[in-house]
């Protein structure tokens, strides 16, 4: 639709700040995937310990890729004309949206494949499809940008009703929120401090693009580390080494 509508050039934009946007989710999410989805179908007669496992995957996804979208957003408009050349700075809005979206899809493993309902992730992603479609199709006239806000509308809440969905619970699902909740706002969160940082760094000390990129990353991965570095530690080990879940996780 984008290259039919808005032309070949328009698509070349859009397809750059779509793919880059969503390299954090699409690498972590793969390499995750390859690591427990093959571990969920044992767990199936224990629900307790598949939650478990289920959540504990969850909390390392967001919890790695919550940051990197919120620094990619932040150095966008920074690294972009350095990377591709002042002709791609258009792709920088919808680059920064589509991180958003980014960070809304790690907020959880994929539920359906977890669970293996996959004719229910079928028809769910179908309907999402549709409902996307139309909504881009409404927002053209706004060029690639809002097709990025449109994606982010439509596909990002799919995504966070798709527990709702495949596992029927809303217990489940308030779960999942609260589980994945602490990553995405402390990375929204120090993504606006860094914000304020780089603007009074541009206005007082300098306002290279390099530099602020650096500052921007600095900002985010400090207040990030400190609240969840040793956290993140441990369940990186956990998958590294395939320990057994915490017990504290099986609550």
């Amino acid at each position: 639709m984008v290259g039919k509508f808005l032309g070949i050039p328009a698509l070349g934009l859009y397809g750059l700040a779509y793919n880059y946007s969503l390299l954090p989710i699409m690498f972590l999410g793969i390499s995750l995937g390859n690591v427990v989805f093959a571990e969920f179908p044992r767990l199936y007669a224990d629900p307790p310990r598949f939650w478990s496992a289920f959540f504990t995957s969850s909390k390392l996804l967001a919890g790695l890729v919550c940051p990197l979208a919120a620094v990619l957003a932040l150095v966008a408009p920074d690294v972009f004309p350095v990377l591709f050349g002042p002709k791609w700075a258009s792709a920088v809005p919808a680059f920064q949206i589509l991180a958003i979206y980014g960070a809304i899809r790690g907020i959880w493993m994929e539920p359906f494949c977890a669970l293996g309902k996959f004719r229910a992730f079928f028809w769910v992603g179908l309907a999402t499809l549709l409902l996307a479609a139309l909504a881009i199709y409404v927002v053209l006239p706004y060029g690639k940008t809002g097709v990025a806000l449109a994606v982010l509308l439509t596909v990002g809440p799919s995504h966070i009703a798709s527990l709702y969905i495949a596992s029927g619970s809303l217990a489940i699902w308030g779960r999942g929120l609260r589980n994945s909740a602490p990553y995405f706002l402390t990375a929204a969160a120090a993504a606006v401090l860094a914000i304020f940082i780089r603007r009074g760094f541009a206005l007082a000390i300098t306002s290279n693009p390099e530099v602020l990129a650096l500052v921007s990353c600095t900002t985010v991965f400090a207040i990030y580390g400190a609240m969840f570095y040793k956290e993140l530690r441990e369940y990186i080990a956990l998958f590294m080494h395939k320990l057994p879940v915490p017990a504290d996780e099986q609550a």
